[in-house]
């Protein structure tokens, strides 16, 4: 007589996953294989006992005819429009009300770091305010069309007057490395100022619609952006322009 142990069935089912299992003839389930099949539902069918016939399905009676129901009128699709957070690309209202919602945003993120920065450093603070009168000068222009005064540049070995208004980049990196410093904070806040600037820069000509008007707050904006370039660079103790070094 054979046995059939835990082990044999298992390498069965790995070889074949089944749901029934018929022992052949003149063998025998040890312990172990008898809980194998029972610990997975297996259906055990023993030679000497007829296998389990198949319960027919119950016939049930077909409902009897309905009248159909009219038909609803179909459902009129409501128009959605899909926002990403972060985006700056014009939505109702026109894009020069888009701009002017962006720049206020803005506007008052430079309040709120000037507010932080007005009990230590006086001189950093009159620089931030003429940047934000510079933004007030910039949403009237978007606005009106009015003319844009240039914002006074320092020049440094990487920024003056004649580059002031072009996109420059980064003048180097912000990072994590920067948590070390006491004014960190100044650093971030001034980091994110310039960032928000540098995206609302590049979406101008999305917002705008007259060639010269774009020209002319893109070049505002970025000599504010550079001017944050400079004074970032002042707070994290640079003595030369970090551009070149």
């Amino acid at each position: 007589m054979k046995f059939i142990t835990e082990q044999n069935l298992r390498d069965l089912y790995k070889q074949k996953p089944f749901t029934t299992y018929e022992l052949p003839d003149g063998s025998r389930l040890t312990p172990g294989g008898r809980q194998f099949l029972l610990d997975r539902g297996i259906d055990l069918y023993d030679m000497d006992k007829p296998k389990p016939e198949p319960v027919p399905p119950k016939e049930e009676p077909a409902p009897a005819a309905e009248e159909a129901a009219p038909e609803a009128p179909p459902k009129e699709e409501t128009p959605f429009v899909t926002v990403i957070r972060g985006s700056h690309s014009p939505a109702r209202g026109g894009g020069k009300e888009k701009f002017s919602l962006v720049l206020r945003t803005i506007e008052m993120d430079f309040l709120l770091a000037m507010d932080q920065v007005s009990d230590h450093d006086i001189c950093l603070l009159q620089q931030m305010t003429n940047m934000y009168r510079q933004l007030e000068l910039i949403g009237a222009a978007a606005k009106e069309g009015s003319a844009i005064p240039e914002l006074y540049c320092k020049a440094c070995s990487g920024i003056s007057s004649e580059n002031h208004s072009q996109c420059l980049g980064d003048c180097f990196a912000i990072s994590d490395f920067y948590m070390q410093m006491a004014n960190r904070h100044v650093i971030f806040t001034l980091g994110k100022l310039r960032s928000e600037l540098e995206e609302l820069a590049y979406d101008t000509a999305e917002y705008l619609a007259e060639d010269a008007q774009k020209q002319n707050v893109a070049d505002a904006l970025y000599q504010i952006v550079n001017g944050l370039s400079q004074l970032i660079c002042t707070a994290v103790g640079g003595k030369e322009c970090l551009r070149n070094g």
